[in-house]
């Protein structure tokens, strides 16, 4: 029995370079509907089991929706991952055929995880979530010159800009809020979500754009995608306390808040949380294992398909 080919992809703007186990080339294609369609054939031709590439923000979008509408198994990777790969392997030349191999090596020897394919509405909304970030971003940095400034003026012409990206991220809530409640899906994910005390509106919109895995994977898993897994630090007589890492920032974020307002107004996590303090754990510890325990309670709720209900005394 043949052992199985795996494809690594490295993309470019206009162009893919593909390197298949065993083969002798790289071969490169167009990014161009044409160049998908002569990739998913040649990746098709060759038994190929996986396909991996690199996450680069958008790049990968079209290349994964048409190789996983292809029948071909593809998994998005962290480019910090696939470099930490290359130097393990003592390769510190970088170039985009060589890129490819490596990425091909590292889905041969860790086969990454396949995500499942976002629906249209699922990336209308994760683009939606990306652009507000970036325009919050823009008005707290407007907002920091504003305390700086002296003059009447500059102060004058942030407040103007500050208004206007005000109206911008509003726009852009309301639209997600739009696509939200024009899929079932959506809507009934959103419903089951914000049925958990403390988890409001703009909580389950970020859920439903940054972690559309939610529901259908472990509460190990989950915690990991989000950043809230810790891993510890030993070695020799040192034992340090393991740290969360890494993640959805986004996500956590919103954890983060959710998690404050349920140690007041979510009975599970309000009585969590109080027998962490009275055992004498730091508040943000405590506050950390909250957004943990309010994760998998939201994976539970989704995976259940049914409404909150507290737990019995």
């Amino acid at each position: 029995m043949s052992a199985p080919n795996y494809a690594g992809i490295d993309i470019s703007k206009d162009k893919l370079d593909v390197y298949v186990t065993g083969q002798k080339e790289v071969r490169t294609y167009r990014m161009t509907p044409q160049g998908l369609d002569g990739l998913a054939e040649y990746l098709s031709g060759h038994g190929v089991c996986l396909a991996a590439l690199e996450a680069t923000g958008a790049l990968e979008r079209p290349v994964v929706r048409h190789l996983m509408e292809s029948g071909i198994p593809t998994s998005v990777v962290n480019p910090r991952r696939i470099r930490h790969h290359a130097l393990g392997a003592g390769i510190i030349a970088k170039t985009d055929a060589l890129d490819a191999k490596v990425i091909e090596d590292y889905a041969r020897h860790r086969n990454p995880r396949v995500r499942p394919l976002l629906s249209s509405q699922q990336e209308h909304l994760k683009d939606m979530a990306s652009r507000r970030r970036q325009l919050m971003k823009m008005r707290t940095a407007e907002l920091s010159r504003r305390s700086r400034s002296t003059d009447e003026v500059v102060r004058e012409s942030i407040a103007v800009m500050v208004k206007a990206l005000d109206e911008q991220i509003a726009r852009l809530e309301e639209k997600a809020d739009e696509i939200i409640a024009a899929s079932r899906e959506c809507r009934e994910k959103d419903r089951l979500l914000r049925s958990v005390p403390s988890v409001g509106q703009k909580t389950a919109r970020v859920l439903l754009a940054e972690m559309p895995e939610l529901g259908r994977i472990g509460n190990r898993q989950a915690a990991s995608l989000v950043g809230l897994a810790p891993y510890n630090h030993q070695s020799g007589n040192h034992d340090g306390r393991g740290r969360p890492q890494g993640g959805r920032g986004m996500v956590r974020s919103a954890l983060y808040m959710a998690a404050l307002s349920a140690t007041r107004f979510n009975p599970d996590i309000k009585a969590f949380y109080t027998r962490l303090r009275q055992a004498g754990k730091p508040a943000m510890v405590a506050i950390t294992a909250c957004m943990r325990k309010l994760l998998v309670i939201l994976n539970a709720v989704l995976a259940r398909g049914t409404a909150w209900t507290p737990q019995k005394p």
